[in-house]
């Protein structure tokens, strides 16, 4: 069903503003306001367009991530194998929140309540908001992984610099034991 922006159906004048996620339509504005529409238009679709970019990038960092460089045996993946996925994930939510969602605010640009209206609408009926929540939800997730990863990483290290750190003790403390009788000896030679 179209939406009607409110600034852009005033009542008692012959002015008249659909939108709908394909198609918007004005009659009687101000060739500004059609501007300025336009210019919002167009901003929704490069939007979009991010978005899909933005999704197919995960897609594939994470494909590849999963088809060569994530162990195939549990607990035997590496810290540099997840290092470039976290930082290429990282990137790509650097760029939705800054290039993407900051743009679902227009109000901020543009102070001119038709525009305001119209672009609010738009993005209502193109459900920018709802996938900008969902690849939100997405890199949530991704984020959540990597850190129980890590963290499992993190615990099997520990574990194997205890492992070392024992041996080292053991290894010190039977060189101690056998220094003490060589110790002895050489005290008695030199009696």
């Amino acid at each position: 069903a179209p939406r009607k922006p409110e600034a852009l159906n005033p009542p008692n004048e012959d002015k008249l503003g659909r939108v709908t996620p394909y198609t918007s339509l004005l009659v009687g504005h101000n060739e500004y306001i059609e501007n300025s529409v336009f210019l919002t238009a167009v901003q929704a679709v490069g939007t979009s367009a991010r978005f899909r970019q933005i999704w197919h990038r995960t897609h594939a960092l994470v494909s590849d991530f999963r088809n060569r460089l994530q162990a195939q045996e549990v607990g035997q993946q590496s810290r540099e194998g997840m290092e470039g996925l976290a930082d290429e994930l990282g990137n790509l939510e650097l760029e939705l929140s800054f290039s993407v969602e900051t743009s679902s605010d227009l109000g901020l640009l543009i102070p001119a309540l038709r525009s305001v209206s119209f672009h609010r609408d738009l993005y209502l009926a193109m459900e920018l908001q709802e996938r900008a929540d969902r690849v939100s939800r997405m890199f949530t997730r991704l984020d959540s992984s990597i850190n129980s990863e890590l963290t499992a990483i993190g615990i099997r290290e520990a574990r194997h610099h205890e492992r070392r750190r024992t041996k080292w003790t053991i290894a010190l403390n039977v060189l101690a034991v056998a220094a003490v009788p060589i110790d002895r000896k050489s005290t008695r030679l030199n009696s």
